[in-house]
Parts: C-alpha cells; sequence; structure tokens
C-alpha cells in the first residue's frame, strides 16, 4: 500500500468508527482522494487501479452523509463518476450502496463517459495547483482522459456534448499558456466551432438557457482571442459563427473584443505585410511587458505572416525583420532557446539592430550549448548542463 493510499484509508476508518465524516472534509482529505484517482488511473490505455477507486468512492460517499453536505455538488460528482465504473466491475459481495446499485443502468453509454470525464477534471486540477515540473504531464493527462470521454458520450446527448467539448476546448487553452503553444490554440478553435455548430442545430427550446449560454461563452471567448492573436478563424468567420447563435450568448467582454478587431480591421494599410506587423508587433509588446511567452509566441507568427507578405525591397521590410527579430528574441529568453535565440540575432544582425542584449543572450546560449556538449555522457546520452544562471533540476 502506497503512503498516500494509506492516508486516504486511515481517514476512512477513523470517520467509519467515530461515524463522523469530518475527518472527510478537510480539505487535504479531498487533495489526497482526488491524488490517489489520479495515481490508479494515469492515462486511458493503462489498467485502472480498481481497490484505490474504491476507496476514493468510499471517501466521498461518507463525505456526503450527515444532515449537512456544503460540498454537495463535488461529492455528488466523485461518487457518481467513480461508482458508475466500479458497479460492473465489482463483484456483489463488494457491498457499494444498494441504492445506487439498484438504479445502475449497465446498458447506460454515458457510463464510461462520466468516469473518464471525472478523471480528466482530476488531472486537470493537478495541472493548474500542482507542482510547476509535473504540470505538463498531468495536462497530457487530462487531455488524453477527455478525449476518451468524448468518444464514449452518445451524440443524441447535447448537453453531455457541450460539457465535454468547452471541457476540451479549456485544456488546450490551458496547454497554450502553459507551453506558450499556438498550436493549443487552434486546436481549442475546432472545439469552440463544435460547439457553436452544435447550439445552432438546436432548437432554442431543446436546451437549458443557462447551458446555452455556459457553452457559448467560452466558446466565442475562445474564437475572438484566436482571431486577435493568429488571425484565425477570420474575423468574417468569428461575426457569421455568432450570428448563428441564440441572441444573448455574446458576453459584454468578448463583443468589446470584438468591436476592437472589427476597428482594427478598418484602419488603412500600405502594403500586404502591414496589417499582420501592426498587430503582432502590439501582441508582442504587450506579451514582454507581461512576462506572457503564449502571446509572445503568437506575435512571432504574425510577424513571421508580415514578413512572408512584405517584397524583399520594399522600404518596410527592416521594419518588419526587426519586429521578429525582437519578438524571437524575448521568446528565447522566456523558452530559453538557443535556436530561437541564434535566429532573432541574425535577423537583427541583417538590419544592423542587434544590440549588447541581444549579443549577451546568444553569447549565453553559445556558451551552454558548448557546455552542453561538452558535459553530455554515455549513461546520459544528450544530456546537457542548465544555461548560465540557472541550476540543475537534479
Amino acid at each position: 500500500m502506497t503512503e498516500l493510499r494509506g492516508r486516504v484509508v486511515s481517514r476512512l476508518v477513523t470517520a467509519q468508527n467515530t461515524r463522523d465524516p469530518a475527518p472527510l472534509r478537510d480539505p487535504e482529505a479531498v487533495a489526497d482522494a482526488l491524488a490517489l484517482l489520479r495515481q490508479a488511473a494515469p492515462a486511458p490505455e493503462a489498467p485502472v487501479d480498481l481497490e484505490s477507486v474504491v476507496q476514493v468512492f468510499w471517501t466521498f460517499w461518507f463525505r456526503h452523509l450527515g444532515d449537512e453536505d456544503p460540498e454537495a455538488e463535488q461529492n455528488l460528482s466523485v461518487i457518481v463518476g467513480t461508482f458508475v465504473h466500479l458497479c460492473p466491475r465489482l463483484p456483489v459481495e463488494a457491498g457499494l450502496p444498494e441504492v445506487l446499485v439498484e438504479r445502475f443502468d449497465p446498458a447506460d453509454p454515458s457510463n464510461e463517459a462520466s468516469f473518464a470525464y471525472l478523471v480528466s477534471r482530476a488531472h486537470a486540477d493537478a495541472a493548474a495547483t500542482g507542482p510547476q515540473e509535473g504540470r505538463p504531464a498531468a495536462l497530457a493527462a487530462a487531455i488524453a482522459w477527455s478525449e476518451s470521454a468524448s468518444e464514449a458520450v452518445p451524440d443524441e446527448d447535447h448537453a453531455g456534448f457541450l460539457e465535454l467539448t468547452v471541457h476540451a476546448l479549456e485544456l488546450h487553452v490551458e496547454r497554450f499558456k502553459l507551453l506558450a503553444d499556438p498550436d493549443a490554440l487552434l486546436v481549442a478553435v475546432r472545439y469552440a466551432r463544435a460547439v457553436c455548430a452544435r447550439l445552432s442545430a438546436l432548437a432554442p427550446a431543446a436546451l437549458d438557457p443557462a447551458l446555452v449560454q455556459a457553452a457559448a461563452a467560452p466558446a466565442l471567448r475562445t474564437l475572438t482571442d484566436t482571431c486577435r492573436l493568429l488571425g484565425t478563424p477570420p474575423l468574417g468567420v468569428v461575426e457569421e459563427l455568432i450570428e448563428a447563435l441564440p441572441q444573448g450568448t455574446l458576453l459584454p467582454e468578448t463583443a468589446e473584443g470584438l468591436g476592437q478587431l472589427r476597428h482594427l480591421h478598418t484602419l488603412p494599410v500600405a502594403w500586404p505585410g502591414e496589417f499582420d506587423l501592426r498587430v503582432g508587433s502590439v501582441i508582442a509588446d504587450a506579451g514582454v511587458s507581461e512576462n506572457d511567452p503564449g502571446r509572445v509566441a503568437c506575435a512571432v507568427r504574425r510577424l513571421r505572416a508580415s514578413l512572408a507578405a512584405t517584397p524583399a525591397l520594399h522600404p518596410a521590410r527592416p521594419q518588419v525583420v526587426t519586429a521578429l527579430g525582437r519578438a524571437l528574441a524575448a521568446l528565447a529568453a522566456a523558452r530559453e532557446d538557443g535556436e530561437t535565440a541564434r535566429e532573432a540575432a541574425e535577423l537583427l544582425a541583417s538590419v544592423g539592430a542587434l544590440d549588447d542584449r541581444h549579443r549577451d543572450l546568444l553569447d549565453a546560449y553559445r556558451q551552454w550549448q558548448e557546455l552542453s556538449a561538452d558535459t553530455a555522457t554515455p549513461e546520459r546520452p544528450g544530456a546537457a548542463a542548465p544555461p548560465p544562471g540557472r541550476s540543475s533540476p537534479e
């Protein structure tokens, strides 16, 4: 028995012996139980540790008992999500609550979707609040379980489809923020468009208005933000998607962002790459000032598009090259990326804009690469020392 599972079991025994759910309602009890769930279900393709899932089920079952349950929504969510996975897999003598067993429908196709969604949310919680070094792996697990849940939900379950699709959308937005990966935003856009397509295909009375709003708001926000940051989907497509949805689904803050986008598109441009230069430069400045590598990465894409659209002999080309070089330098510093630093330095040098700060950055990464090559060992092929001024994680 792992130390984590030992703590969960110990609290359960105490609560059962005293007939008092208080030990299970402590925040640490919740954190340990959800950590045990993550440990029991690391990935959809891996075997699930049923014994650990049983302990998680009983933790939240006993948390829910008593005269009052201040966290009933969370408790019931975990109870249902774990129960539908356990019930068809455990023998009758396992002693699951009869009130749940009597109502269980083994033929319900949403059972596995409920469990996968629960586990995805548990991993997503670790990605948002856990140790920094473990967040990428936790987020990858959350995304994998989210995909598993989406595959299991029946197509006619519109509410389930919307909830799971919005969850997937938000995971990829989080991936963009965590890894500064603009491609994650493009994946989020696909989910946002799927939400809009489902909502526009349904009759207005088919769903609760609150559910429609809860699904439409993040979808439209993602579409508008990605249009601003990456230029895709085009503004015209975003406006068409909004017009196809029920009235009132566009929140004021998203409407404000949409208005700013419309204003940007009314400004005159003198050459094909000017629009991307204008937008990319603003995004880069904001990303640098707010220490947001994700926005800087998006700015790099906008500025690359500007460079590709600006003729080689156009008088504004040095301005585009300088803007792209500076954005790349900022991204290199944020990612500790020697190749990006080298590209930034070459671009800036080509237009006479390489200053001492950028030279120092390039020199630091050259030294790091040399040190990495010198310190690589046969036992750890390709092992690299950290950049100057940073300690090794080990």
